[in-house]
C-alpha cells in the first residue's frame, strides 16, 4: 500500500490542467428524433463557441460556415427542428432561419432586425409557427408568427403581449396552445396558457384562457389530444392536464419543470403502453434529478434508479427516452434509455475525459440553516487526490460558488471546472441558496424583495457551518459567481467579513444601472427581486455594491465579456477603477468576442488560470 504524500492544501499539482477544462467539453443539449434517426445541438469551445447540429451515426451536419444558435431573449435555447431528414436551424450570425434540404442551404425567412425561437411545424398547412423578436424600438416587440419556408412570407398570428414561448400544435394539427407573460414577471413568476383553434390558412381563432395568476411552463399535447402543462399552483412544479377542465395529473412535492432561462426545455414526454399512454419524466427533489413513469391508468409513479442527478433535454421517440444526463462521476452524456429493457445506453459524451480512480471528489450535500434559522442546501466538494493530503494539523481552503439566475441550481454533477480546483487541494461549496429552483415555490421565493440579502447571507452561513465543523479553514474562504452570482460575490465581500476575497464573472454592481441597461426578458427583473423603481431608489443604491466599495478591503478578481448586452462591462470597469483607486489589489479582465457566458477555450482556459493565481496569493501559497 502506498501512503499518499503529504502537501499543504491548494499546492498539489493536478492532472486536470485548465486546456483540458476548456476545449475538451462539448456542451450537449436538445436532443430531436425524426423517425429512425436523432439530432442534437453540441456547442464547441475550441471553435469560438460554435454549436453544430449533429445526426446520430452521421456526424454534424452544418457546413463550417454555419452556427445553429438564437440570441432570442438573450438567452436563447433550441435552435432548430427537424422533420423527414429537413432540417430547419437559426444562423447565430444573422438570425434567419435556414432549410437545409440535401446539400442545399436556403434562407426561408427575410432579411431584417428579426430573432427568432422555438419553432414548430404545422404540416398539414406547411408552416412553421415560431416566436419573433422584431428590433424597430429600443425594446424589441416579440409576437408568435407563422412562416411561409417557400414563399419566405411571415404572418404575425398573435401579438400584444411582452413575451411568446412555447408554441405547440394538437397531433391533428387544430388547435395551438403558448405560453405568455407581461413585464414586471419572469416566466417562473406567472404567466398565462392560452389555447388557440388553428383556422385554414394558419391564423388563429379567438383564444382562451386555460391557465394563468401561476407559474406555467412546458404546455404540450398528448396523443389523444388532451393539453397538459406544468404549474406551481400546488407550491411544486407539477403536471396538469385540461380536457373540460383543469385538474391535477399527480401531486408531488417535486419539481417537474426548471426555470425557463431558455426556450425549448423539456422535463416530460408521452409513451405508449398498449391501448394508452405514460409519461416519462424527470423531476427534482431537493436539488436532485429522478427519472420516473407515471402510469395515468393506474395512478401510479414509478421511479427508476438511475445514476444520474441532472436529467434534462427530455423527449420520447421510437420507443426510447433520450436525455442528456450527468452524474457525480461523469461528465455529460447524451442518453438512450430503452423503455422495454429499461437500460441504459450512452450515444454521445461531451468529453473523453477520463479521471483516474481517487480523483473525483464526490459532491456531500449540505442541510445547514442561515441567520433567520431556515433551512439552506449546497453540495460540498473535498479536496480530492489519490496521490495527496494535507498536513494534519492544517485545514482546506475554500471556494464558495454562488450560481447564476438567481433562479438556477447546483445539482451535484461532475463539473471540471470544481475538480480542477479540488484535486488541487481546495474545497469548494456549490450553494444552492434561497431562491433557488430545485426546492419547490416557497424556497425559490425566498429571494422575492430579499436580493443581495438573502442570497450573501445564506453563502455565508453554508461557508460558516463547514468551518465550524472543521472542514475548511475559517481564515481561507473566498466567494466566487457569475451574474447574479457574479452580484451576491460583490454584495459579500461590501457586507460581510467572511470571506477574504472574492471572484466576480460580468457581476452586477449597479442595481440602478441595470433598470436602464438590461435586455428586455429582464429589465424588471428587479421589480420581483427588490421592489419597485423609482419607488424604492433608496434600497437600490444601499444594495449595489457600487455605492459601498469603500468597504471592500480584500482582493477582488473581475472577468467580462465586451460583448455582454445583459450585464454591461462598464460595471465591473467602475468597481476595478475604484478599488485601484484605493490601492485594494484586484484585476480586470475583458475578453473580446465573448457575451453573458464564455464560450472560447482560449477564454475559459485563461479564466481558470488566473483563478488559481488569484487563490494562490489570496492564500498564501506562493
Amino acid at each position: 500500500m502506498v501512503m499518499p504524500n503529504i502537501l499543504s492544501y491548494g499546492s498539489w499539482p493536478s492532472p486536470i490542467r485548465s486546456e483540458m477544462v476548456a476545449s475538451h467539453i462539448h456542451s450537449l443539449s436538445f436532443p430531436r428524433g425524426d423517425k429512425e434517426n436523432l439530432y442534437w445541438s453540441e456547442a464547441r469551445p475550441e471553435e469560438k463557441g460554435r454549436v453544430v447540429i449533429v445526426k446520430w451515426n452521421h456526424g454534424e451536419i452544418l457546413p463550417d460556415a454555419y452556427s445553429a444558435k438564437t440570441m432570442a431573449n438573450e438567452y436563447g435555447g433550441i435552435s432548430y427542428l427537424v422533420d423527414e431528414g429537413i432540417v430547419y436551424f437559426i444562423h447565430a450570425r444573422d438570425q434567419k432561419i435556414y432549410r437545409i434540404e440535401g446539400r442545399a442551404i436556403t434562407p426561408i425567412t427575410p432579411d431584417g432586425p428579426y430573432r427568432y425561437a422555438d419553432l414548430v411545424l404545422d404540416k398539414k398547412r406547411g408552416l412553421i409557427y415560431a416566436v419573433r423578436e422584431e428590433y424597430i424600438t429600443e425594446k424589441p416587440v416579440t409576437t408568435l408568427v407563422a412562416i411561409h419556408p417557400r414563399t419566405k412570407e411571415v404572418t404575425v398570428v398573435a401579438s400584444g403581449r411582452d413575451f411568446y414561448s412555447n408554441p405547440r400544435l394538437s397531433p391533428s394539427g387544430s388547435h395551438i396552445a403558448y405560453l405568455c407573460w407581461d413585464l414586471p414577471n419572469m416566466p417562473w413568476d406567472q404567466s398565462e396558457l392560452i389555447l388557440h383553434e388553428i383556422k385554414r390558412d394558419g391564423s388563429l381563432q379567438l383564444g382562451k384562457l386555460i391557465a394563468g395568476n401561476e407559474a406555467i411552463c412546458q404546455p404540450l399535447f398528448s396523443p389523444d389530444g388532451k393539453l397538459y402543462f406544468v404549474s406551481d399552483r400546488s407550491g411544486f412544479w407539477n403536471l396538469y392536464r385540461y380536457g373540460k377542465k383543469v385538474e391535477a395529473v399527480y401531486p408531488m412535492e417535486a419539481d417537474f419543470a426548471v426555470p425557463m432561462w431558455s426556450y425549448g426545455l423539456s422535463n416530460y414526454a408521452f409513451v405508449p403502453n398498449n391501448d394508452f399512454y405514460d409519461i416519462v419524466s424527470s423531476y427534482t427533489i431537493r436539488g436532485v434529478d429522478h427519472l420516473g413513469i407515471l402510469s395515468l391508468k393506474e395512478g401510479k409513479m414509478t421511479q427508476y434508479p438511475l445514476p444520474y442527478t441532472s436529467i434534462r433535454y427530455l423527449i420520447a421517440d421510437e420507443g426510447a427516452v433520450y436525455f442528456v444526463g450527468s452524474a457525480p462521476t461523469s461528465l455529460a452524456e447524451l442518453i438512450r434509455w430503452d423503455l422495454e429493457k429499461k437500460e441504459i445506453e450512452v450515444l454521445e459524451k461531451s468529453s473523453d475525459i477520463q479521471l483516474e480512480e481517487g480523483m473525483i471528489s464526490l459532491p456531500e450535500e449540505i442541510e445547514c440553516v442561515n441567520e433567520k434559522g431556515e433551512k439552506i442546501y449546497g453540495f460540498f466538494y473535498p479536496p480530492m487526490h489519490a496521490n495527496y493530503r494535507g498536513p494534519p494539523s492544517e485545514r482546506p481552503p475554500l471556494i464558495v460558488k454562488c450560481h447564476g439566475g438567481p433562479t438556477a441550481a447546483a445539482t451535484g454533477a461532475l463539473n471540471l471546472e470544481t475538480q480542477f480546483f479540488t484535486t488541487r487541494g481546495i474545497g469548494v461549496l456549490d450553494m444552492n441558496y434561497g431562491g433557488s429552483a430545485g426546492y419547490g415555490r416557497d424556497y425559490r421565493k425566498r429571494l422575492e424583495g430579499n436580493w443581495g440579502v438573502t442570497d450573501v447571507n445564506d453563502a455565508c452561513s453554508g461557508a460558516l457551518f463547514l468551518a465550524a465543523q472543521g472542514l475548511v479553514d475559517r481564515d481561507r474562504m473566498v466567494i466566487k459567481g457569475g451574474s447574479a452570482g457574479g452580484f451576491t460575490t460583490l454584495a459579500a465581500l461590501c457586507f460581510r467579513d467572511v470571506f477574504q476575497g472574492g471572484v466576480s464573472y460580468f457581476g452586477i454592481c449597479d442595481l440602478e444601472k441595470m433598470t436602464e441597461e438590461s435586455a428586455k426578458f429582464e429589465s424588471h427583473y428587479h421589480h420581483t427581486l427588490i421592489g419597485p423603481y423609482p419607488k424604492l431608489k433608496k434600497l437600490y443604491k444601499e444594495r449595489s455594491p457600487i455605492h459601498a466599495i469603500d468597504k471592500i478591503q480584500k482582493p477582488l478578481l473581475l472577468f467580462h465579456g465586451k460583448e455582454d448586452k445583459v450585464v454591461l462591462p462598464k460595471q465591473s470597469e467602475e468597481v476595478y477603477q475604484k478599488l485601484q483607486a484605493r490601492g485594494i489589489y484586484t484585476s480586470y479582465i475583458l475578453f473580446e468576442g465573448e457575451g453573458h457566458g464564455f464560450r472560447q477555450a482560449k477564454s475559459i482556459q485563461k479564466c481558470l488560470e488566473e483563478e488559481m493565481l488569484f487563490y494562490k496569493k489570496v492564500f498564501g501559497l506562493l
